[in-house]
């Protein structure tokens, strides 16, 4: 039988794709991952004041109250800049039972959008890890 922090190792492997070996904060921040379910994005969770963030600038351009005109889309692509694990995988707790990166989103996806850039907090099995591809 799994232990809890072997359990939620596998849970964010299976949430990035079958070939991620991703257990912790430092291997997954500055890994690239593309959109694959939407649906996993938290959108108002900006509105929660109990939720630790890593800085207020990367708060103020995150959720529906900071992307102006952009929403995600699956296939977007971005680099993971913050990871908030369940309950005693990490410092960076998550609010929820759920792995949950913060997404800086390649600038190719918001081009209507002012200088700000697009921070989306998105669940573990809404996204995978991938190669950037170039623009199109």
């Amino acid at each position: 039988m799994a232990s809890g922090d072997e359990a939620a190792a596998e849970d964010i492997r299976e949430g990035l794709g079958e070939c991620c070996s991703v257990v912790n904060h430092d291997e997954l921040t500055g890994s690239f991952v593309r959109f694959t379910d939407v649906g996993a994005v938290y959108s108002t969770v900006t509105r929660v004041p109990s939720i630790k963030w890593p800085g207020e600038d990367l708060k103020a351009n995150s959720g529906e109250d900071g992307w102006q005109k952009y929403y995600p889309r699956n296939g977007h692509e971005g680099e993971v800049v913050h990871v908030w694990y369940p309950s005693g995988l990490d410092a960076c707790e998550s609010w929820n039972t759920s792995v949950v990166m913060l997404v800086k989103v390649e600038e190719r996806f918001y081009t209507d959008v002012s200088d700000a850039q697009v921070f989306v907090p998105i669940g573990a099995r809404g996204a995978h890890l991938c190669d950037l591809l170039p623009p199109k």
